[in-house]
């Protein structure tokens, strides 16, 4: 079995998979979101989606699509806050693509009737998207198939069983089109590394729906320079349960989330040629920093005080955009469709390379 199906069966499995049946997100969960860190991450990325929209010409109908919700908290605080943002307010308009039906429901009981409902991006049934789809931690849970190289020679890992345990074995390439992804691409010898081929299809079915408008892309994740990099030989594959993280992915499936950095350039390199333009790449400290320094500032300064709530506050915002935290880890991606030369705030601090 190769380890992508591995992963499809782990956390997507209808009645056993992670994230159909156990998926917790926040303090009592496995692991933390930006959203459920402090709402000014969805507030500063209003403002964002707000100025792409003035630089579309203000039309008068603008989608948000967000692919994978969680909870439904991004959602809320990007609705929120844009019923402050006159004009905006009006042609906004939001849809949740969510295949997982436990956080479907909870996005619901959140949402109500404020966001629109879709199973995948084959519901929009020809619907074409003007305005801009969304994702935050989305593509690094998607499964991806584990690489070797050995005596010069590509390998796929498979898992195998032995003594009720799964036990990893090189073997053959499952699909051609992992030997024509590395082509052109030199691996270090002894290297395991990820190849995530969902991002890519995933990527190609964006770039078909949008028509007009931007895609921002939010998640762990590389440039491919460094993805391949002898720094990490091991590749970034690996597990959280209760806040710890782990590198023995193959334990208590359905249990634990389990996730692999997202390769940016490649993410790019597949919505060049599916018609998106890349307008540039950073991370999320000067993404959000880009957007609202003085809101951040601003922010910091409403929890002026000594005590432990106060304290708590600033902690988090300072989680969102800190290099040591947040900050670095995660990484940024805009693209753009049919649309002529801009500068967005976001990337206006942005010192990424594809």
């Amino acid at each position: 079995m190769t380890v992508a199906r591995y992963m499809e069966l782990a956390l997507y499995q209808t009645e056993h998979g992670y994230y159909q049946q156990k998926v917790e997100i926040g303090k009592k969960g496995d692991f933390y979101t930006s959203p459920h860190v402090s709402a000014l991450f969805g507030q500063l990325l209003a403002k964002q989606l707000e100025e792409m929209w003035e630089l579309m010409g203000r039309p008068s109908s603008f989608q948000i699509l967000e692919m994978g919700a969680g909870h439904g908290h991004l959602a809320t605080d990007i609705l929120d806050s844009g019923k402050s943002l006159e004009g905006f307010k009006d042609a906004l308009s939001y849809s949740i693509v969510e295949s997982s039906s436990r956080l479907r429901e909870q996005q619901v009981q959140l949402l109500g009737e404020r966001v629109r409902w879709l199973e995948s991006l084959d519901s929009l049934k020809g619907e074409p998207v003007i305005g801009c789809i969304l994702s935050n931690e989305l593509l690094d849970s998607f499964p991806v198939h584990k690489i070797c190289k050995q005596n010069d020679q590509l390998l796929e890992i498979y898992l195998t069983e032995e003594n009720g345990e799964f036990r990893e074995q090189p073997g053959p390439l499952s699909d051609v089109a992992i030997r024509e992804y590395f082509e052109n691409i030199e691996l270090p010898e002894g290297i395991e590394t990820e190849l995530n081929l969902n991002a890519l299809d995933w990527m190609r079915s964006v770039a078909r729906v949008l028509q007009r408008g931007f895609v921002i892309t939010i998640d762990y994740g590389l440039a491919q320079s460094n993805y391949y990099s002898p720094a990490r030989m091991k590749g970034t594959l690996r597990s959280f349960h209760q806040h710890q993280i782990s590198g023995d992915v193959f334990r208590n499936p359905g249990e634990q989330d389990i996730t692999a950095h997202v390769n940016f350039t490649s993410l790019a390199k597949a919505g060049e040629e599916a018609g998106l333009r890349a307008e540039g790449f950073t991370d999320q400290s000067r993404f959000l920093l880009g957007i609202g320094e003085r809101d951040l500032a601003e922010a910091m300064a409403g929890y002026p005080g000594p005590g432990i709530e106060d304290a708590k506050r600033r902690a988090a915002i300072r989680t969102l955009f800190h290099p040591q935290m947040m900050g670095s880890a995660y990484k940024v991606l805009i693209q753009s469709k049919d649309m002529d030369s801009l500068t967005l705030s976001g990337l206006k601090n942005s010192r990424g390379q594809l």
